[in-house]
């Protein structure tokens, strides 16, 4: 991950604990890079046409700042919805 750009986390938000599995696993492979790397981090929840989620917003957030993502966004490749945010995000992150 020498060249890496950017991370893009993507996680099921309806998952019953999505910070003890799929997050935490996900991070750790990133920490694992070690501090000095120096790309962006997404937070994307995918999939949220197919509900709320399963975690409030202030302990996303409060995970997000923890764990030094830039941003968190919500998407769903069937709806479009947030598909554009992300886009851009993307685009904007990649110096």
């Amino acid at each position: 991950m020498d060249e890496t750009a950017l991370a893009v986390l993507v996680f099921n938000p309806q998952s019953e604990n999505p910070f003890e599995w799929a997050l935490g696993s996900g991070t750790s492979d990133l920490d694992a890079c070690g501090p000095s790397t120096s790309f962006q981090k997404l937070l994307v929840a995918g999939r949220c046409d197919r509900g709320g989620l399963m975690v409030s917003r202030e302990s996303i957030e409060r995970f997000r700042r923890e764990r030094g993502f830039a941003a968190y966004l919500e998407t769903s490749a069937c709806t479009g919805a947030g598909c554009r945010e992300l886009r851009e995000a993307i685009v904007h992150s990649i110096p």
